[in-house]
């Protein structure tokens, strides 16, 4: 008896080794889990590189003054070019609407300068970050899954060996799962009702051809 108590104590203390082995792996997952998603939040959010700012400040530049160009570039022709000795702007437009026009447009070549002044942490160029976010992504969805995996694993030990050892999910699996079991006993339960309606139609029409009389019966 002594001895088959010790063996039962050795295999405990063996069982709860190696669910603590478990736990620090859980651990370590989640931690890398932790990691992609702020790579993946830096990788989506983080500023682009100064060479690409310039560009978008510059294509932003072009981009206002080929509009205002196409709305009023007829209407000043026709009153700046006027054969008058007083050139004169449009009756609605301003000086400041004006002048703002003329220096977003000298402005232009000024960019490379001005954004070299701003303190920023710079980003990957965007050319480079759908194929890393995809490849984090995919990272980040194995992980999940081999988490997933081991906690179910944790618990399905404890309550197997008696120990209590559990674990918990991560909120979004929890979330996952308790909307795939309502999704499940709506199914379920539209299926029953479905049979339910059949079982009831079926039983009607048997009611209804039972209330017929029979041929052979109608000719005496």
């Amino acid at each position: 008896m002594k001895g088959l108590i010790n063996a039962l104590g050795d295999l405990k203390s063996r069982i709860m080794a190696a669910t603590a082995a478990t736990a620090d792996t859980l651990i370590d997952l989640r931690k890398n889990i932790a990691t992609i998603r702020g790579q993946l939040s830096d990788l989506e959010s983080k500023p682009l590189p100064r060479a690409e700012l310039i560009l978008h400040t510059q294509q932003y530049i072009d981009l206002a003054v080929a509009r205002f160009i196409e709305k009023e570039g007829p209407t000043l022709v026709r009153t700046l070019g006027a054969p008058r000795d007083t050139p004169r702007l449009p009756q609605y437009m301003s000086d400041n609407d004006f002048f703002n026009v003329l220096l977003l447009s000298a402005a232009r070549d000024a960019v490379p300068s001005f954004v070299a002044k701003l303190e920023y942490e710079e980003g990957i160029p965007s050319a480079q970050r759908p194929a890393l976010i995809e490849g984090l992504k995919q990272d980040l969805a194995r992980l999940e899954v081999e988490d997933e995996k081991l906690v179910d694993d944790i618990c399905d030990t404890g309550r197997a060996t008696g120990t209590g050892i559990t674990a918990h999910h991560r909120p979004e699996v929890l979330q996952r799962r308790e909307a795939e079991s309502r999704k499940r006993q709506l199914s379920e339960q539209n299926e029953l009702d479905r049979a339910a309606r059949e079982s009831q139609i079926n039983r009607r029409h048997a009611e209804r051809r039972r209330g017929v009389p029979s041929p052979y019966l109608s000719r005496g």
